[in-house]
């Protein structure tokens, strides 16, 4: 099979992974886990403890004294709108696509990824969001998830949504927590996916 090549009048894509909230950042270190190369990353949360797995450089905590918000978006929300710029500058120069990646339903990755996904599509970037929803057994967390997906939608040029139901549904032998490892596992391939079929990405 022929490997694509890029031509003099082209440019190598350059390509960002954003994790967001809690459920983002496991699933981004699970990439990096997997062996996922060739890509810039940051992950962002109110919670220090969540970013203490990954180098510094790579890491933006905003507001509520380094700790969790729980389930209240709209504080996120209105936290990371203050810091923009803070956002913008974790952008890697030349970025042209970058992934959303993040788990819907909690305070954090809910009410931060709609804010950090507007930045990078303001910034001139293809913008593709990678996200799970809760179980609908979690009531209130699944309400807060779909509102989230509203807000997003507008900020992001395509959106992977996983759903936690669908993989327990499926697979009847899966724990909960496997469940949720399952989860990482194909937001890992969906961004791995892509990536090798963007022309020109590194490989």
């Amino acid at each position: 099979m022929r490997k694509e090549q890029c031509t003099p009048m082209s440019k190598p894509a350059v390509i960002e992974i954003i994790g967001v909230g809690g459920g983002g950042c496991n699933a981004v270190h699970y990439m990096l886990e997997k062996g996922m190369k060739d890509v810039a990353f940051f992950v962002s949360d109110t919670d220090q403890s969540v970013l203490n797995r990954f180098p510094e450089q790579n890491t933006i905590q905003l507001g509520f004294d380094a700790l969790g918000v729980g389930s209240e978006p709209e504080k996120v929300r209105v936290e990371y709108e203050k810091h923009v710029d803070k956002i913008k500058a974790k952008f890697v120069k030349g970025t042209n696509i970058a992934f959303i990646v993040s788990s819907f339903g909690g305070g954090c990755g809910t009410g931060a990824a709609p804010v950090i996904a507007k930045a990078a599509k303001d910034s001139g970037m293809t913008t593709i969001g990678v996200i799970t929803l809760p179980f609908p057994f979690e009531g209130k967390k699944h309400e807060i998830a779909i509102d989230g997906v509203r807000e997003l939608s507008p900020h992001v040029d395509a959106m992977f949504l996983l759903n936690n139901q669908y993989l327990l549904d499926t697979q009847k032998e899966l724990s909960l927590p496997s469940a949720f490892k399952k989860g990482d596992e194909l937001m890992c391939e969906v961004v791995r996916s892509i990536v090798k079929k963007t022309p020109c990405a590194p490989q």
